[in-house]
């Protein structure tokens, strides 16, 4: 007789059997990242960095890459070095973009996305620890999870960096600052720093989606001859979405619609009733400017909307407010 425990798995799909075991999905991950996880080393700094871009754009640290020269070494899988060209730095932020030239297409790891990383969801460290890839010709891997998200006020271990990080309980060693904290699907959800916090025996990354707007800054510039360096990040030109609502039962009433405006050009009329903003219910006008406030011009917010008592979702590519 087929035990019950066993009938069942007969009957399931082998991709839901693979699903269950974990060491399958850690070496899924492994094999993603770890051939786009790379040494570097600029002036007498050294650390680790990560591929984001299959023509060699490689994520890493100024505490990896330094801080004031224009090239920097980059060691990749295979012990293939290179010199790479900086393409810009934000010090700040810890950033550092260099480009590897290797005449090919190289393995990389997409950005994620930092907002959505959650206390408890599983993480993974990789990185040149103790050595690891100039010695052993592998980055080191470590797995935790992501143990906490907050902000630090100082700086530690020679790090320049202040504000929101992503806490992991995954192991950080020393040399692997610069390189990728992903999560379980190996995208790209933090840059490990060296700063830490004393009370607790962790490490921190510096979120992605603190670093994108830097990123896709440097690279533009870049692309255009221009390689730019800044102590600070640039300050982002907050979007404008053009009209003002008031409270009533359920949401915000839409009072008024600034003419040629982003929300007129999406369709929002006066009268509408907005209920959510992005995935934030607005049933306040304090909520609404915290969701329109932390989006630049040409970023876009989902309206849901009811007009006429009918649901209505309408798109809002915010935009510079206008000079008058």
């Amino acid at each position: 007789m087929t035990a019950p425990g066993l009938a069942l798995l007969a009957f399931l799909p082998l991709s839901s059997l693979l699903a269950q075991d974990p060491d399958k999905a850690h070496v899924r991950v492994a094999r993603k990242v770890a051939p786009a996880t790379v040494y570097v080393e600029g002036g007498r700094q050294m650390g680790s960095g990560v591929i984001i871009d299959k023509t060699g754009v490689v994520l890493t640290s100024t505490t990896a890459a330094g801080t004031t020269g224009t090239t920097a070494t980059v060691i990749t899988q295979g012990s293939r070095s290179y010199r790479g060209r900086v393409m810009g730095r934000v010090t700040g932020l810890e950033l550092a973009l260099v480009k590897i030239d290797a005449g090919s297409e190289l393995p990389f790891v997409e950005l994620g996305d930092s907002d959505r990383a959650r206390v408890g969801q599983t993480a993974y460290v990789f990185g040149d620890s103790f050595g690891s890839i100039v010695g052993d010709d592998q980055p080191a891997m470590s797995m935790g999870a992501v143990s906490g998200i907050y902000r630090v006020e100082k700086t530690k271990a020679g790090s320049a960096y202040t504000g929101t990080v992503i806490e992991t309980s995954a192991a950080v060693n020393p040399n692997q600052d610069g390189g990728p904290l992903v999560d379980r699907e190996g995208r790209l959800i933090g840059m490990v720093t060296l700063n830490y916090d004393e009370s607790k025996f962790t490490g921190l990354a510096i979120p992605i989606n603190v670093l994108k707007p830097e990123i896709e800054r440097i690279r533009k510039d870049f692309e255009a001859g221009v390689v730019s360096t800044a102590a600070a990040p640039r300050p982002a030109v907050r979007g404008w979405i053009g009209l003002e609502v008031q409270a009533v039962e359920g949401g915000l009433e839409v009072t008024r619609v600034s003419r040629n405006g982003p929300a007129e050009k999406a369709g929002v009329r006066k009268g509408d009733v907005l209920v959510k903003a992005d995935a934030a219910r607005t049933l306040t006008r304090a909520a609404l400017d915290k969701v329109i406030g932390a989006k630049g011009a040409g970023e876009t917010v989902a309206l849901a909307l009811r007009r006429g008592g009918e649901p209505l979702e309408l798109p809002v590519t915010l935009a510079r407010r206008p000079e008058y």
